[in-house]
């Protein structure tokens, strides 16, 4: 018997803390920038996890441009390019992340998985 079949990660914690070099760079091409990434799974089609992502450079309506990071679960097996906006969050913050797993699905398939974030800084 392989250990590898019957073991699995049932709860994940870590934190994380990132900076934006060049902030102009990364938000004229959000989607080649990440920050504070983890991935799970085998590299392929499985191949999914959390990272921090800039956003686009969008006008705010009084003339001014914002920019804001998102916190983003990802997935190499969707149609979209797009990951699941968690929430924003700041660069030079702390923040605290559990993912709880729930493998009650058929074997093969990759489980779903509840994420909460808190903010260590304030």
């Amino acid at each position: 018997l392989d250990s590898d079949e019957f073991l699995c990660i049932r709860r994940l914690t870590y934190s994380f803390q990132f900076r934006d070099v060049n902030e102009q760079v990364s938000h004229q091409e959000p989607s080649m920038e990440g920050f504070a990434a983890i991935s799970l799974g085998p590299a392929g089609r499985e191949f999914a996890g959390l990272l921090v992502e800039p956003s686009g450079i969008r006008g705010n309506g009084d003339g001014e441009e914002e920019t804001w990071y998102e916190l983003q679960w990802w997935n190499m097996n969707r149609t979209d390019e797009n990951g699941t906006p968690i929430m924003i969050v700041k660069p030079g913050q702390i923040y605290s992340v559990e993912l709880r797993f729930d493998w009650s699905v058929l074997r093969g398939v990759l489980g779903s998985a509840d994420v909460s974030v808190k903010s260590l800084t304030g």
